[in-house]
């Protein structure tokens, strides 16, 4: 018997060991991506229901938050303006959950895009806006950082652009080329 033939066999075997482990390794952390993934989206989606869920249950939150969408300075009293104070500051720390999960990469591209067009949205409501400029620094500062670049760059757009993109823009105005 050849050990040169021998220790050569026990060399390949090893190498092939290597590999199977490594496709195994591969394999088992893409599953683990996946589900990181979907968990990451069922909590999204449970977060957002819970915050809906108060709009839904309590018309007066909702009233007072689309009064005070289009101008915050309309508040009856502290209470209402506390109200949406709070409401907005949830919508806002559930939109910087989504803008970090995306970062990590536990969640797509599009869903996240998407979540952002709309909190934008409503960002161009007058209302949000002042409460946005009032009252971020309760959240960290790279995400106000980022919105507050998204929103620079609305700002620069025109009027009419900013209308088509962003459907509540200078909201209770129709659009000029309507």
């Amino acid at each position: 018997m050849n050990w040169d033939a021998v220790g050569a066999l026990a060399e390949l075997l090893g190498a092939i060991g290597v590999v199977a482990s490594l496709l195994y390794v591969a394999v088992q952390v893409r599953q683990n991506s996946r589900y990181v993934r979907g968990q990451s989206h069922i909590a999204l989606t449970e977060a957002t229901q819970r915050l809906l869920s108060e709009l839904r249950t309590r018309p007066d939150i909702a009233d007072i938050n689309i009064r005070l969408s289009n101008d915050w300075n309309s508040a009856r009293n502290e209470a209402e303006e506390r109200t949406a104070m709070w409401w907005n500051l949830d919508e806002a720390m559930l939109n910087e959950l989504t803008y970090f999960l995306w970062k990590q990469g536990t969640i797509d591209d599009e869903t996240y895009l998407t979540r952002e067009e709309y909190f934008l949205s409503v960002l161009c409501m007058p209302g949000k806006r002042a409460w946005w400029d009032q009252y971020v620094y309760f959240l960290h500062p790279e995400y106000k950082a980022h919105i507050d670049a998204k929103l620079a760059e609305i700002d620069s757009m025109s009027e009419a652009d900013a209308r088509r993109r962003f459907p509540m823009y200078h909201a209770g105005t129709p659009p000029e080329d309507a």
